[in-house]
Parts: C-alpha cells; sequence; structure tokens
C-alpha cells in the first residue's frame, strides 16, 4: 500500500469515525438535556440542566472543534434548582461566542488551572452573562494556585468579551473534614495581600472590546475586591459599570482614578449600597467625556457638606444622583441649604441642567420635617432646631431629677416618722370635715358623757 493511500485511508476512518459530531448540531452527551436552532453560520444550543444530569464544557470543546471556521455557537445553559454544571475558568471553547448560564452550581471553576493545553484554544467569548450562579470552590485547589505565577490567560480570563455580567452569584467554599478553617482576621490580611500581590503583576488585562461590566446583587463585593479588579486591569471602551446592590460601604477611591483604565465610562451604577459620604474632587480630569450619571440613589447618605457639595460641581461627571436617600434637615445640611438658596437655578450654581432635583430634594428626618424641601430652610432654622430639642431635653432632665428627689424625700420622711404622718393625716381630715382635732380632752370628755348617759338610762 503506498503511502497515499495509507493517507486516503486514515482520512475515510478519521471521518467514519468523527461523523457524530460534525452532523450532529449538539454534543451527543448533551442529546437528553439540550436542544438547538441553526441559522447560517450561527448556532444557538440552549440546555435544561437536572439534578441528575452531567453539563461539561469538554463535550461542547471536544464537539466544537470539528465546526466549520466561520460557524459561531452561542450556549444557553439553564439549571433547576441544586443541578450543577462543569464550567472551567477561563471559558475557552473554539467556536464559542455567547455563554449564559443561570441558578447552576459551578463544580469546576479550577479544574483547568494545571492543564495549560486549555490556553492553547482561542479565545473567542464575546458575550458572558451569569445569573444566580454558586461557584463552589473546594479550598485545596485555591490552595494549589499560586496567583503570581499565572499566566496572564488564566489571570484576566477572556479577553475578547464586549458584555460581562455576573449577577446575584456567591461562593461556596468547601473545607475537607480535617481542614481548620482561619480566622476572620487572618483572611481578610490574606486578601489585603492578594490585592498588594496583583497590584505588582507585571502583565496588565487589556479587555480592548468590553462595554458593559455587571457585578451587582452581590453580597461579596467590596472596596478592596473592586480594586483588585480594576488596579491591573484596563478597559478603554467600557461605558457601562455596575456595582448595584453589593453592600459596599464606601466610594470605591480606585473607580476615580481614571486615566488609562475607564476613560469612556458614561454609567456607573452603585445605587442600592451603604455609602454614606462621596468626594469626587480628587479624581484624574483626563477623559475622552466626562461620566454622564454616577448613581447613588438609595445609599446611606444623610448629610450633604462641602465636599460633597463639590462633588457636584467637579468634571468628573454630569450628574451624580442622589435621590431616595435618608437626608436628614439638621445643622450639618445648613451648608447644602445654603448653597441652594444661593443659586436658585443649576446654572446660577454652575451645573448642568441635570441638577434641577437637588431643589426639589426632601428632608426624611426629622419627623417635624419630612416631606418639605430642604432649600426653603435657613441656616437658623436648620440650626435652631438642634438649639430646641438640647434646650427641652435638657429641661425635661431637670424636671424629672427634681420630681425624684422630692419622692425620695418624701418616702424617707413618710418611713422615719410614719406615726406623726398618720396623726397629721387625721388631723386634716377631720378639719376639713368640720371636726375638732382629736386630744386627750376630747377622748376623756366623750367618755364620761357616754358613762352619764348609760347611768340615766339604768335608773329609768
Amino acid at each position: 500500500m503506498s503511502i497515499h493511500s495509507f493517507h486516503l485511508l486514515f482520512i475515510v476512518l478519521v471521518t467514519h469515525t468523527t461523523s457524530g459530531y460534525p452532523n450532529s448540531s449538539i454534543p451527543l452527551e448533551w442529546s437528553n438535556i439540550c436542544q438547538s436552532a441553526i441559522n447560517l453560520s450561527n448556532v444557538v444550543i440552549s440546555c435544561h440542566v437536572g439534578v441528575d444530569d452531567t453539563w461539561d464544557l469538554d463535550h461542547f470543546r471536544n464537539w466544537s472543534a470539528l465546526l466549520d471556521n466561520d460557524t459561531l455557537v452561542s450556549l444557553d445553559v439553564m439549571c433547576e434548582t441544586g443541578a450543577s454544571a462543569c464550567l472551567p475558568w477561563p471559558y475557552r471553547a473554539r467556536h464559542l461566542d455567547t455563554l449564559k448560564i443561570r441558578n447552576c452550581i459551578n463544580t469546576c471553576f479550577f479544574s483547568n488551572f494545571h492543564r495549560r493545553e486549555v490556553l492553547d484554544i482561542p479565545d473567542s467569548l464575546r458575550v458572558f452573562e451569569g445569573y444566580g450562579v454558586t461557584e463552589q470552590f473546594n479550598v485545596m485547589d485555591m490552595l494549589s494556585v499560586d496567583l503570581k505565577s499565572l499566566p496572564p490567560a488564566l489571570e484576566c480570563g477572556p479577553m475578547s468579551l464586549e458584555v460581562f455580567i455576573y449577577r446575584n452569584t456567591k461562593a461556596d467554599i468547601i473545607y475537607p473534614k480535617s481542614f481548620v478553617p482561619k480566622g476572620e482576621d487572618e483572611v481578610t490580611n490574606n486578601f489585603v495581600q492578594t490585592a498588594r500581590d496583583i497590584n505588582k503583576l507585571k502583565h496588565v488585562c487589556n479587555y480592548r472590546n468590553m462595554k458593559v461590566y455587571d457585578a451587582s446583587q452581590r453580597q461579596d463585593s467590596s472596596s478592596a475586591g473592586i480594586y483588585a479588579t480594576f488596579i491591573n486591569s484596563r478597559f478603554p471602551n467600557l461605558t457601562t459599570l455596575n456595582y448595584s446592590s453589593t453592600e459596599i460601604q464606601a466610594f470605591p477611591s480606585i473607580l476615580l482614578s481614571w486615566k488609562g483604565r475607564i476613560e469612556k465610562l458614561q454609567i456607573l451604577d452603585l445605587s442600592h449600597n451603604n455609602i454614606s459620604r462621596f468626594d469626587l474632587r480628587g479624581g484624574v480630569q483626563s477623559f475622552d467625556a466626562p461620566i454622564r450619571v454616577i448613581n447613588l440613589t438609595y445609599n446611606s447618605i444623610q448629610t450633604i457638606k462641602e465636599a460633597e457639595i463639590g462633588s457636584f460641581q467637579s468634571s468628573v461627571a454630569q450628574v451624580v444622583d442622589v435621590r431616595q436617600n435618608p437626608l436628614r434637615c439638621d445643622c450639618a445640611m445648613a451648608d447644602f441649604s445654603n448653597f441652594l438658596r444661593r443659586h436658585p437655578t443649576p446654572e446660577d450654581a454652575g451645573l448642568s441642567l441635570d441638577y434641577e432635583y437637588l431643589w426639589d430634594l426632601t428632608c426624611v428626618d426629622p419627623v417635624s420635617k419630612r416631606g418639605k424641601q430642604i432649600s426653603q430652610f435657613s441656616r437658623k432654622a436648620l440650626c435652631n432646631l438642634d438649639v430646641v430639642d438640647v434646650a427641652s431635653y435638657q429641661a425635661f432632665v431637670a424636671v424629672l431629677a427634681v420630681v425624684v428627689v422630692i419622692l425620695v424625700a418624701s418616702l424617707l420622711l413618710s418611713i422615719l416618722y410614719r406615726e406623726n404622718v398618720k396623726l397629721l393625716i387625721s388631723r386634716s381630715c377631720r378639719i376639713l370635715c368640720g371636726r375638732s382635732p382629736i386630744n386627750e380632752q376630747n377622748i376623756n370628755d366623750g367618755r364620761h358623757k357616754d358613762e352619764s348617759s348609760k347611768s340615766t338610762q339604768e335608773k329609768l
């Protein structure tokens, strides 16, 4: 047999062996849980994963490796409650364009960290959306990863993303039976050190195409976590950044270092958090365009002080939205009220028309001013409220103290002189009733009268 004939035979055998993949619209292992729709060169595969089903990205990798070069695939995976999927970071598979996963327990996040051949797969993922995903981390897998030695592909993940949404997700750390978890302080220290290690990495994650980054509705976010995400990353075309409903308590200062990171940001959503102060005056003023909206609604802002007034006037954003916050109208709000009264319109204050809402902001506390516009109160009205409240409180305490002293003194006197008190009370009662005070003479006279009357009756 010639070499040419041998090659022909080999091609026939390979084609026959693998013919199930190119002729099938889904991986064979997914035949019972997935279905597909084909539109020209685009394939959409939808999967419904039950508790007893197996969904593994490796199955897709084996299948998609034989697709035509111009084919794009979208995966849409929905898990029943308690169902799991094997989705290893950094989500690489040939022809994978869009990946959406909902309500799944991901049991394989770290499984590819020691498979460097996976990094030879082209990075083609354009859209990733994860909702309600639980990342199940085995603590031993986590400890086996040396963050400082990770290649950029594992550190950065999908670099071709245009949309990254990872909403309402959480982590579930699995400890071996013999493993003793570290204390909370040690975990915090390790996290801070990890953030510093990321800051020292030589490579930079440059997400050139990303326009939307959404990490909202998560309970594991923090200013330190946001710092670790952005300190070594660049998002030159990012327009929407969402960290709403993440319970962060301070405005992430790293987001003010705009230059080179997020120069085209238009919407920064930090709503529904616990932020109480915001000072945007220190941000680098070097953008292609200012941010259109910084959304700080539904936070814990009670007072708008000088720093916040300056933030409204800075060129960081066209508008900083602080509506729906528990604003308190006391003396601390006097500077802001004075600012509004001194400048009756946004134009007079040098602000954009989007700030018209500032003059409509109303008090939430105290109750006596609830629902009234802050701009209607003068400094005297706001600060006198505090004086009256303090004076009233002091007067109440003084009166209460006097009453207590009188009651205690009365109690002591009643105990020491109870006989005299009884006599005094009896005399007072008889006087009020028109009777003479009780004395020994009255008692004897009464007794003699009774005996005389009795003697007269016996004689009769």
